[in-house]
């Protein structure tokens, strides 16, 4: 049947609200960002001024996105909740996040 069958991963359009559960999270993630970096005095809006910059942001926006499709879910279910479970994924998941982030961040400062 498909990804559709899962739970939390099918959009049904005929269910979906403007005020259910899914958009009212992601608006209170957005805002939740938005306060907290400005109590940090770290919130400021800035324009690339080099065209490469918007094609990196989309490139990486769609891996961001193919990656999000292919594992069915977030960082709560592939660590959290799969170590509670004692299932062998949340315990490899930290060391594949850390080996990801260590590799971008070398890939990025070799971006001029």
């Amino acid at each position: 049947m498909g990804r559709s069958s899962l739970a939390g991963c099918a959009f049904e359009p005929d269910t979906a609200s403007t005020f259910g559960h899914m958009p009212l999270l992601n608006l209170g993630v957005i805002a939740g960002v938005f306060i907290a970096a400005s109590l940090a005095s770290e919130f400021k809006l800035r324009i690339p001024k080099q065209p490469l910059r918007y094609i990196q942001s989309m490139g990486g926006g769609t891996l961001m996105g193919y990656g999000v499709g292919l594992a069915l879910g977030c960082t709560v279910g592939a660590f959290f909740s799969a170590v509670a479970s004692l299932a062998l994924n949340g315990w490899v998941f930290p060391g594949a996040l850390a080996v990801g982030a260590y590799v971008g961040v070398k890939v990025l400062n070799r971006i001029p």
